[in-house]
């Protein structure tokens, strides 16, 4: 066998096997979105004397700021996934779900998500630290967070609090798992609703 041929055989073999080695699982991709209206309790003029509110920044621990879906297991180690993925960063969508959230609870249309046009800042802002997103697939989901009602008005923080929220799971699937934590952001919407109204 000559050696331009021997040459080109390796050349094939070392392709295929890349082709072997890259290839897996697709990933998938999960989203968050905002409840429907018969899973939010409206109050009579919940938000009726209200002003305008802006939801966020949203920040979130490091070691959930990534597009990888993390979870734990049960001797707490953290497992990142490599082919579950959210299709929008944390930061991102959580604003987006409790500002919409919030304006079916408040009924109010201009709660608006961060960021927003700086020259018509909201009079109110909840500012929100997620600490905890995350548990043990097939067991609960935990959300630990501290949000902050701040009045633009007046340059000060008006109220303050911290919340801890779990849900079970049935399964341990990642499909049930990004459905536990929109539960969460519906439920810490809820909380947020009476803290602006009440």
């Amino acid at each position: 066998m000559s050696k331009r041929l021997r040459l080109g055989m390796l050349i094939l073999v070392a392709a295929a096997l890349s082709a072997c080695s890259s290839s897996g699982p697709a990933t998938k991709y999960y989203a968050l979105f905002p409840a429907g209206k018969e899973q939010l309790t409206v109050a009579a003029d919940s938000g009726a004397k209200l002003p305008s509110i802006g939801i966020g920044p949203v920040k979130v621990a490091g070691y959930l700021d990534k597009s990888a879906i993390v979870s734990r297991t049960k001797d707490a180690k953290i497992i990142v996934s490599g082919y579950h993925a959210w299709a929008e960063p944390l930061s991102t969508s959580i604003p987006r779900i409790v500002a919409s959230n919030l304006s079916t609870l408040l009924q109010k249309n201009n709660v608006i998500p961060f960021p927003w046009d700086m020259r018509n800042r909201p009079e109110l802002q909840v500012q929100i630290s997620v600490d905890q997103l995350d548990g043990i697939r097939g067991q609960s989901v935990t959300m630990e967070y501290r949000w902050f009602i701040y009045s633009n008005k007046e340059g000060k923080v008006l109220s303050e609090g911290r919340e801890q929220l779990s849900q079970d799971l049935d399964s341990s699937s990642y499909e049930d798992y990004a459905k536990a934590i929109n539960v969460l952001l519906t439920e810490a919407s809820k909380t947020l609703a009476e803290k602006l109204s009440g």
